[in-house]
């Protein structure tokens, strides 16, 4: 503002702000997303002609360039598709049959329970004339029945209420209420149940993102935490089953299971399916988090996940994964031999073919990736066991891009659903695929609004040898797994919980002495690999 570099300071109202500038150094408060969301739930069929709306204007064509032998079709190209059939997803006792990639926990138990809940304790950042203890007790029975209904085993005695003040007592207040738990139980809690603040409160994210981290890294309790926004839904059946599976999975037990058919491979072989991604700091001080997520069972019903930081470098490779793949194979061995029963000195038979989706990769780091990766990949299996040289399909999934796939006719519902989106199923791999690359668009997840995006694949790697259809059934089956929905998603479910992990692990970062850290997950919870649902 001055000629010797000093700043100056100016009245607010004699100030104007450029348009069109980027904001991205805070998150926007749950008002700010909402109102995004209200811009982005436009129907398809408008999306499609705003598309070509939109295009005409940036191109500004009025003839067709017919002078270098070109000539502009001004609507959207029109390709082939095809609807893959939805996967049967199997409860204890029941299978239920999706209806457009959705099916409700009515009448369902889970197919495995977690550990009996007998020491809770719930725990409510508010002030108790806006969230009142009658109101609780009611929800946390309401709780307590669902997860009953759905095969749950839960003490009969109901947890202990505790009203806390969070304003500038940070990560304390957390290990305050631990303790307290700790000691009205008289032993360690199992969980801990937080009411915390809604979207709307200035420290809503702050709150939630201390409660993961010093539960995670530092005590090594359960935790849930539940919105005050929430609370219109506390007598909802679906709401409590929704939190319903989160717990049980939380406690170390299995939702849902895919049939095991589905899973194995044509040869009858089975799969190690890994799930990986990489998220980058916005500060350009600060540190990247990749995980790597694997299958503990052949029924994709367990995963487990491991993380860790790495220097920001723009690049996409997880260097260390060949460590990252060694502790999976130690997590998948002690968990076969804990539901075997084997002694200790038996050897445990790995998994002779890896299914890598591999999530946060663009295409122009496609090959750089790969040649980083895979080796390190083969490498880590060599080395945790002399000899296992697993066949390894290394492939890539993403949404970052900007292809959309619109029906023909958007009221014929034999290509569209009710939204006017194409059916759950439609995969398109031909006319706007990579010329020389094995890609795929799959919409696997029913969009409730706005146009549904499709996931692009790419398989960069194939020892295996499937056919493209083998390839394309196997990816939409997983979509079917996602272990706290009911409902199938737009991504694998290994690949989805990899993003998960990276977004908690997010929140342990922690600054010491000038420099970033990343804690590990505490020694307690080595038993609930599923935590961070």
């Amino acid at each position: 503002m001055t000629d010797d570099d000093t700043s100056i300071a100016w009245p607010v109202e004699f100030c104007k702000i450029i348009e069109g500038q980027r904001y991205s150094n805070k998150k926007l408060s749950g008002k700010q997303r909402g109102e995004i969301i209200l811009l982005a739930k436009f129907k398809p069929s408008i999306n499609e002609q705003e598309t070509i709306r939109g295009a005409k204007e940036i191109l500004q064509l009025q003839n067709d360039p017919t002078g270098v032998g070109m000539k502009v079709d001004p609507n959207l190209a029109k390709v082939d598709a095809r609807v893959i059939k939805s996967t049967d997803v199997k409860y204890a006792g029941k299978i239920m049959k999706p209806n457009n990639g959705q099916w409700n926990l009515k009448d369902v138990k889970f197919v495995e329970s977690g550990e009996r809940l007998e020491f809770w304790h719930v725990v409510i950042f508010e002030q108790s004339k806006w969230m009142p203890k009658g109101e609780v007790i009611n929800f946390i029975e309401n709780l307590a029945r669902q997860c009953e209904s759905q095969g749950m085993s839960i003490a009969r005695n109901r947890p202990e209420i505790q009203y806390l003040q969070y304003y500038n007592k940070g990560p304390n207040v957390v290990k305050q209420a631990y303790e307290d738990a700790r000691d009205i139980l008289r032993r360690p809690p199992q969980l801990i149940i937080f009411i915390i603040p809604g979207e709307k409160s200035p420290i809503n994210t702050e709150l939630y993102e201390t409660i993961k981290r010093v539960m995670d890294t530092e005590i090594g309790c359960l935790s849930q935490c539940v919105s005050v926004d929430s609370r219109k839904n506390f007598r909802s059946p679906q709401y409590c089953a929704n939190l319903a599976m989160k717990i049980n999975l939380k406690l170390g037990g299995v939702n849902s299971i895919l049939p095991e058919d589905k899973l194995r491979l044509p040869s009858g072989e089975e799969v190690l399916f890994l799930g990986a991604d990489v998220t980058h700091p916005k500060d350009k001080n600060g540190k990247s988090i990749c995980a790597v997520v694997g299958s503990l069972d052949n029924q994709a019903g367990r995963f487990i996940t491991k993380y860790q930081d790495q220097e920001r470098s723009g690049k996409e490779e997880i260097l260390e994964i060949d460590k990252l793949i060694k502790e999976i194979l130690r997590e998948y061995c002690d968990y076969q031999k804990r539901r075997s029963r084997v002694k200790n000195n038996e050897v445990i038979t790995l998994p002779p073919c890896i299914i890598m989706y591999r999530d946060g990769v663009s295409e122009s780091q496609f090959e750089r990736v790969l040649r980083w990766e895979l080796p390190k990949i083969r490498e880590a299996c060599r080395l945790f066991r002399q000899g296992y040289e697993p066949k390894i399909i290394f492939s890539v999934v993403g949404k970052r891009h900007h292809t959309r796939i619109f029906p023909v006719d958007p009221k014929n519902r034999m290509e569209a659903d009710k939204n006017g989106n194409c059916l759950v199923g439609t995969i398109v791999d031909k006319k706007i695929t990579h010329p020389t690359l094995n890609d795929f668009y799959l919409q696997s997840h029913f969009a409730n609004q706005g146009t549904a995006r499709p996931s692009h694949y790419t398989i960069l790697h194939d020892d295996i040898k499937l056919t493209i259809d083998e390839f394309q059934g196997l990816s939409n089956t997983l979509c079917y797994n996602f272990q706290r929905s009911t409902s199938s998603v737009s991504i694998p479910a290994p690949t989805y919980y990899a993003h998960l992990t990276c977004a908690r692990a997010k929140m342990y970062l922690t600054t010491h002495r000038g420099n970033i850290y990343l804690p590990n997950v505490h020694r307690n919870l080595k038993n609930y690999p599923m935590y961070f649902m």
